[in-house]
Order: structure tokens, then C-alpha cells, then sequence
């Protein structure tokens, strides 16, 4: 015992003649570090509090831009329901005759399917408030006055204008109260579209509006009135115009963004801009709605960013105070201690790391009598220019990345655009008395809204078994009724998903590579779709020429690229279809082709029930 403390005191008192040694490195040390130090602690404190306040307020940027999201959702709802209901044949059969030739009898028919297949199932989204249809006053209803109007009451007034001028595509007005025979008056948004459904293009046949319940938009803006952990102040949307389109105080709605407010917005899409109002600082947090172009604004003041900047400045300041001041203290009494002493060590343990890591070309470097210092400067000189080069290899690979996503971008199809072309042909059809090519430009449409999805890979079951539908009727078109088709099941599979064009390739290989090879060109194609288990069947087969199962079996796993000019010959659709379902569901699933020459060709499909969720 009396010799470990005899130890630990000779040990005390060399760490005591070191420090008296370097009295002067410690007065040096307190002149060039801990007066630097407090002056850095000093400045921090003033800093510190710009540092939070960004941080604050772009984390209420975030929250906003979430919030716009939610919003944008709604409004993105009601445009795809408008988009669906401008289509539908019931409402274009309806709005193209003209109600002075019509029997009463007639136009109570179209008043009822109207009801029946269009308003009714449209207004079972619980944020649409009401659907309205404005027509010709020629149609008895016209007069109805709740779902249906006179186009005559409204032509002319400016939200029926802007809409004219938009060319056929949806226009949206601000918050207003609309009244309604059935029901109380509400504050609700309102979607208008002009139908041209007459032979004369130049004239609209009807108006569609579909109003959005003020509730989507106010319990979104309710929720963001207490952003940032206190009560903040207005929450707006306002156009392009700066008209305010919705305010959280009612009474501002239609009028101007203050003027305050507008010189700090102008001409910027989001953002968190600093402005003055009667002397008080305020803070303007916005961002861009995509579907309307509007700007959803909420007014922050002051004091509820400087609350919680001092909530969180509290804590940081006093621990990095504390800690700082800690840390140069023991500093100062403990590292002239064991700097020298370990200073050997050290660098020894990094060469021997930066050896084991395997940077061989140091060894060359490392010549007899070399001193440590100098190993660790060649050896950082190396990790150095490596890390230069790998930053150098990221950035070019994100800029080749950025050009590969705006190469895609610019490779999209506007759905808006090829609706309203398809639109724009299918009235020509109609004008010049094809029905033929109406019908097909009518299926071409449903099949392009059908496969495009909104660039989503998932598609609900019934949609798939649906646009082999409508690509069968347009073959059929196509080929003057030399095939005859049937759609078995599919009806109880609608709430369930399966990979997009999964069946149009098989229902195409059928019909082209089946069906028309045969003899006569006819035949006859069956789709049938029904689960067992856990699991989805579909099976699609032909009575055209078939084939012999060994072409079949090389086909499904490896392809036959020798396809002619025309297309025809190559099955590169069976390979991907099956490699797809087997990415969808797992290494068990996909395709199976039984086929016998002159018998005709059956492909199964296998796949995982997946439910759609909601």
C-alpha cells in the first residue's frame, strides 16, 4: 500500500514541476486562445439568435409548404372530377340536341340520367359541395334550381368570361357565398369549365361548375394559425392579382393584399420575408399552390418567433457558455501536460490506422530516420487529394442526374392537352357525321386517361380489365368487327391493385399474333379475372393459330426480338409483363403460356392480392 501511494505522489509532483516548466506556454496560451476564445463566445451570443430565428422560421416554411400541399390536393380533386365529368357520353349525349326539337318525354329522360349518372355519383366526394350545370334555356330544366340552371342567367359575367377565355380548360374563383334552393347558403370555391358539345364550336352548349366546401381550405388554415408554438396572425390565399381569395377573416376576402405585405411577395413563389406594420415587426411566410397559381400566406408576428428563439437560446446559450468556458479552463491546466507526452502516440496510431485502411503509396514516402510528423502530413496530403476527387465525381454525376430528370420532364405529356385535343377531334368527328371515328377517338381518349394514370405505376384492377376493354373495341374499329371479345369476373376486384399494362400486351399479342394469323383474320378473344386465397388469376386466351410450347416457354423467359417493320413478330410484352409481376409479388409469380398449334394460345397470369389503401 505504501508503495502505490509513494508512486501516485511522485506522479502528482512531476505533473506539478511540468506545469511550473511552462509557466510561460501558459501565459502565452492565455493570451493567444482564451482571450480569442471569449471574444468567439462574446459574438456567438449575438449570432446565435439570427441562427434560430432562420431555423424557426423555415421550419414554419415547412410547415406551410405541407399545409399548401394539403390544399392543392383538394383543388387537384375537383379539377380531375371535372376532367371525368366533361367526357362523360351521358352529359355530351344531353348537352348536343337542341331542347326546341325534343318531347317533354325526351328531356325527362335526360334529366334523369343526368341525375342518376352524373351529378349524383360526382357529388359523393364529401368535400364538393355542390355540382351545378348551366344550359341552354331551350331544355325545360334549365329552370330546375338546384342542380340545373339557364346558361342565359350567368352569360356575361365575369367568372363565365374568364372561363370562356380559358378555352375550355377550369377556372377557379375565390371564397364566395353561394345559395342554394335545397340547402343553407355556404362559403364554398367554385370550379367553372365551358362544354362545347353543339356542331357550332363557337358557341358554348353548357356550363360546368363544381363547388369545394370552404372547410377543405379553413381547417387547414386553422391548424396553421397556431404555427410555431403561438398564436400567429392572418392566414390568406391570394391570386396572381394579389385579389385575396380566402382569408381567415371572412371580410377581407375580394379585396387587395395590403400593400405592406405585397412589396415583400412580389414576383417570388415562397418564402420568409421580414416586413413593418404600424412600427411592429411582422414576418410573411408563403408559398405557391401548383393547381390554382394562387399563394397561400400566413402573417407571423415578432414576438411569437422571438418566444421561441429564446425558448431555444436559453438552453443552447447557457450549455455553450458553460461548456466553452469548461472546456478552455480544463484546457489550460491539463493539455501542456499530456500534449507532448502523447504527441508520439498519436501520430503513430494514425499511421497505423491510415496502413491498415491501405494507402500503399505512403510506404514509398516513409524513408529510414523519417519522423513521425512528417508520415502524418503525407499521409493527410493523400486523403486529401482523394477526398477532392471523389467530391469532384459526386457533382458531376448529380448534374448528369439533373439533366436526366429534366430530359424526362421534358418528355412528359401534358393529360390536360391530349384531353382537349382529343376533345377538339371527336367534335369534328361529330360534325362531319363519322360516328365511327367518333367512337374510336372516344375509346382512344378513355385508353390514353386509363394507361397514362397520372404517371402512377398502380392502377385498381377493374381500371386494367377496363382499358383492355377499350383497346379491344378500338381494334375492332380498326379491323371491322372480325373478332368477337368477352370480359369474365372483375366486378367484387375493385378495391384491389395490380401493376399498370399488365394485360394490354397480352390481350395485343392475342389479337395480332393469334387472331390474325389465322386464315379468315377472326376469331375469338376471353378475358376472365377471379382470385383464389391470397392470391389474383387472370387468364386470357385466343382461338388463332397457336404455337408449339417450346416457342412459348423460350418466348416467356428470354424474348423474341426478331420483330418485322410492322411490328409484328417480336414478344419482348410477355418477357416484361412477366418480369414486372414477378418484381411486383416475388419469384413465385407471373406469367404461364399453354398453347397448341391450330388451337389457340392461353396465358395465365398470377399474382399477390394487394388492396388499394385509402
Amino acid at each position: 500500500m505504501a508503495i502505490r501511494l509513494r508512486r501516485h505522489w511522485d506522479g502528482l509532483k512531476s505533473m506539478l514541476r511540468e506545469l511550473v516548466g511552462a509557466r510561460k506556454w501558459l501565459a502565452a496560451y492565455l493570451i493567444i486562445v482564451l482571450l480569442p476564445a471569449s471574444f468567439m463566445i462574446h459574438f456567438y451570443s449575438g449570432r446565435a439568435s439570427d441562427i434560430l430565428v432562420d431555423e424557426v422560421t423555415q421550419t414554419m416554411l415547412q410547415t406551410l409548404k405541407q399545409a399548401g400541399t394539403n390544399i392543392d390536393y383538394h383543388f387537384g380533386r375537383i379539377e380531375d372530377l371535372s376532367d371525368s365529368l366533361m367526357i362523360n357520353p351521358v352529359l355530351i349525349g344531353s348537352l348536343s340536341t337542341d331542347g326546341t326539337v325534343e318531347s317533354y318525354m325526351e328531356q325527362h329522360k335526360q334529366l334523369k340520367d343526368l341525375r342518376e349518372k352524373v351529378i349524383e355519383p360526382a357529388q359523393t366526394n364529401d368535400k364538393v359541395d355542390k355540382i351545378r350545370l348551366y344550359v341552354d334555356h331551350s331544355k325545360n330544366y334549365s329552370r330546375e334550381g338546384i342542380n340545373f340552371f339557364a346558361l342565359d342567367d350567368v352569360f356575361g359575367t365575369p367568372w363565365v368570361t374568364r372561363a370562356l377565355e380559358a378555352g375550355g380548360s377550369g377556372v377557379w374563383g375565390g371564397l364566395h357565398l353561394q345559395s342554394y334552393l335545397d340547402q343553407s347558403p355556404a362559403y364554398v370555391f367554385s370550379n367553372a369549365r365551358v362544354l362545347r358539345f353543339y356542331r357550332d364550336f363557337n358557341v358554348p352548349s353548357g356550363l360546368l361548375v363544381i363547388d369545394l366546401d370552404m372547410q377543405a381550405v379553413s381547417d387547414i388554415a386553422a391548424d396553421l394559425g397556431g404555427i410555431g408554438s403561438g398564436e400567429a396572425g392572418a392566414v390568406y390565399l391570394v391570386d396572381e392579382h394579389n385579389t385575396v381569395m380566402y382569408h381567415s377573416d371572412l371580410q377581407a376576402v375580394g379585396g387587395t393584399l395590403a400593400e405592406d405585405v405585397r412589396g415583400v411577395i412580389s414576383n417570388r413563389t415562397e418564402g420568409v420575408q421580414a416586413f413593418e406594420r404600424e412600427g411592429d415587426k411582422q414576418y410573411a411566410i408563403f408559398t405557391s399552390l401548383r393547381t390554382t397559381n394562387w399563394r397561400l400566406v400566413v402573417e407571423v408576428p415578432q414576438e411569437v418567433i422571438a418566444g421561441r428563439v429564446v425558448e431555444l437560446n436559453q438552453f443552447s446559450g447557457l450549455t455553450g457558455l458553460l461548456g466553452t468556458t469548461l472546456l478552455f479552463v480544463i484546457l489550460l491546466f491539463v493539455l501542456q501536460m499530456f500534449f507532448v507526452r502523447s504527441m508520439s502516440r498519436r501520430v503513430r496510431t494514425v499511421v497505423h490506422s491510415i496502413r491498415r485502411e491501405g494507402i500503399e503509396s505512403l510506404d514509398e514516402q516513409m524513408q529510414d530516420g523519417a519522423k513521425d510528423n512528417r508520415i502524418l502530413e503525407s499521409s493527410v496530403n493523400v486523403l486529401i487529394h482523394k477526398l477532392h476527387r471523389l467530391m469532384g465525381e459526386a457533382y458531376t454525376a448529380k448534374v448528369q442526374e439533373r439533366e436526366a430528370m429534366l430530359r424526362a420532364l421534358q418528355a412528359q405529356i401534358n393529360p390536360h392537352f391530349l384531353y382537349n385535343t382529343l376533345d377538339s377531334i371527336n367534335w369534328l368527328a361529330r360534325k362531319h357525321d363519322a360516328p365511327d371515328i367518333s367512337q374510336m377517338i372516344d375509346g382512344l381518349a378513355q385508353y390514353f386517361r386509363l394507361s397514362l394514370n397520372k404517371g402512377q405505376d398502380m392502377v385498381s384492377v377493374a381500371d386494367e380489365l377496363e382499358l383492355a376493354r377499350v383497346y379491344l373495341e378500338i381494334q375492332r374499329h380498326r379491323f371491322k368487327d372480325s373478332f368477337e371479345y368477352e370480359i369474365i369476373g372483375g366486378d367484387e376486384l375493385a378495391g384491389y391493385m395490380m401493376p399498370k399494362l399488365t394485360l394490354q400486351p397480352l390481350v395485343e399479342n392475342a389479337l395480332l399474333h393469334g387472331i390474325q394469323h389465322t386464315r379468315d383474320m377472326s376469331g375469338r378473344i376471353q378475358i376472365e379475372a377471379y382470385t383464389e386465397g391470397e392470391e389474383l388469376w387472370m387468364v386470357v386466351s385466343d382461338d388463332g393459330v397457336g404455337m408449339e410450347m417450346q416457342t412459348a416457354k423460350r418466348m416467356l423467359h428470354y424474348g423474341k426480338p426478331d420483330a418485322d417493320a410492322a411490328g409484328r413478330g417480336g414478344s419482348y410484352g410477355l418477357y416484361n409483363v412477366h418480369e414486372r409481376i414477378r418484381l411486383f409479388s416475388g419469384e413465385g409469380y407471373g406469367l404461364s403460356i399453354y398453347s397448341e398449334p391450330g388451337k389457340g394460345t392461353a396465358v395465365t397470369v398470377r399474382m399477390l392480392l394487394q388492396r388499394i389503401e385509402k
